[in-house]
């Protein structure tokens, strides 16, 4: 799993890729609550490098959901590859999580 950060126009921007599964989601809940501590309210994770989510990894995604949440933040999630956006929509995460296509799109929504 390969995590990169960045800030754009004031948004912590995690770039997630690989497989995000039982071995690697630990570190990237670590990672994730992390930057939720030091980055404020605005998370933006950039979805399109990942190949694979696993049951595992969507709890990651909700976890990080619910941390912002309880600071008044939002979580947003972009370019998910058709595969791994299907997974989000079998699961009704696409329901309850704000998922946009670009990472653009994603921008203009903070």
């Amino acid at each position: 799993m390969d995590v990169r950060d960045e800030t754009l126009d004031g948004v912590a921007v995690v770039s997630l890729a690989g497989r995000l599964d039982r071995n690697t989601a630990g570190d990237v809940q670590t990672h994730l609550t992390d930057r939720i501590a030091g980055a404020g309210p605005r998370l933006l994770v950039d979805g399109s490098g990942l190949d694979y989510v696993s049951s595992a990894g969507l709890r990651v995604f909700l976890i990080a959901a619910k941390k912002l949440d309880e600071v008044g933040g939002k979580l947003l999630i972009c370019g998910l590859k058709p595969d791994v956006h299907a997974v989000f929509e079998a699961t009704g995460f696409t329901k309850i999580l704000a998922i946009l296509p670009t990472r653009e799109a994603a921008l203009a929504a903070t």
